[in-house]
């Protein structure tokens, strides 16, 4: 009989000891899965402000048209270059000329260096180690 309990306690103690390993592999796991939460949450904060920063930009470039065309569209009688052959063209002119300076502007402050660092890759595009 004395032999069935040592046998036993030592079977015991095996498991005892796999269920630590169990447990401290469980806890590793879930230490790295926070840590690829935390991964994916960056990434997608990252990517959704480089979205924001374009649309921003693009915003700011097309709102001097927007003032522009804002005012033409009030239909005053009084504005002579209505009644002007060329005032279409010299409007749309203007429009893209204040585009483009606007554009230059943002380039030589260094704003689409910001965004052309690289594109962030998505976490399921990426490449294992």
């Amino acid at each position: 009989m004395a032999s069935f309990f040592r046998s036993a306690e030592s079977e015991l103690r095996d498991t005892s000891d796999d269920l630590s390993t169990l447990v401290s592999d469980v806890r590793g796991t879930i230490h790295v899965t926070e840590r690829l939460r935390e991964l994916y949450t960056s990434l997608s904060n990252d990517m959704m402000n480089r979205a924001l920063f374009l649309l921003t930009i693009s915003s700011t470039t097309v709102l001097p048209i927007q003032l522009l065309s804002g005012m033409y569209g009030m239909n005053f009688a009084v504005m002579p270059e209505l009644t002007w052959s060329g005032s279409y063209f010299v409007f749309l002119g203007v429009s893209i000329f204040l585009c483009l300076l606007i554009f230059i502007w943002f380039a030589r402050r260094g704003f689409f260096a910001i965004y052309s660092t690289g594109p962030v890759r998505r976490v399921q595009d990426s490449e294992g180690p």
